[in-house]
């Protein structure tokens, strides 16, 4: 029994992760280019424009691309080799300041 529960333990994990994927259209449906590519598809498309941007701590690039008056936006990675990936998109982004936030109970 002992030398078949890390079998289990893998077929498991493997089995969330297939049941994941497929409960997710969104996962299926990743769109990676390089980033001049998608950056001009924001710009010409939605009037998307650089917003904000930070390093992860894998080092990879992350953009905030917003319209100017935020009705929407798209959040990039981008890695080393220039690639970039929509990690998700929406509607109606707000600028915010820890002032803003204390009131509301939100951590600052």
């Amino acid at each position: 029994m002992e030398t078949f529960a890390p079998f289990l333990m893998t077929a498991a994990s493997a089995a969330l992760f297939i049941a994941m994927i497929a409960a997710s259209p969104a996962l299926a449906d990743v769109i990676c280019n390089p980033r001049a590519e998608l950056v001009e598809h924001l710009k010409e498309k939605y009037d998307e424009q650089p917003a904000a941007f930070g390093l992860n701590n894998d080092g990879r690039l992350l953009e905030l691309f917003a319209t100017p008056d935020r009705k929407t936006w798209t959040l990039l990675i981008t890695d080393e080799s220039g690639i970039s990936c929509v990690v998700t998109s929406g509607k109606n982004w707000q600028k915010t300041s820890p002032k803003l936030l204390k009131p509301m109970g939100l951590p600052v």
